[in-house]
């Protein structure tokens, strides 16, 4: 596993979720098997200081 947050989270976009302003930020290694882990964020919330914050253990 890495520890670079770029590798660890990826963007779900569908069409209704960009009409709302919102993407989906998923996590790609689950704390649990089989389990989804995402939450949604606004669409101007994306860019590198999203995945500087995300890298950081304390956030």
């Amino acid at each position: 596993m890495s520890c670079d947050a770029r590798y660890e989270f990826f963007l779900r976009v569908d069409g209704e979720s960009l009409w709302g302003g919102h993407i989906g930020l998923v996590q790609g290694w689950p704390l649990s098997p089989g389990e989804e882990d995402w939450m949604k964020i606004r669409v101007s919330s994306v860019g590198p200081e999203l995945y500087y914050e995300l890298g950081n253990p304390e956030v």
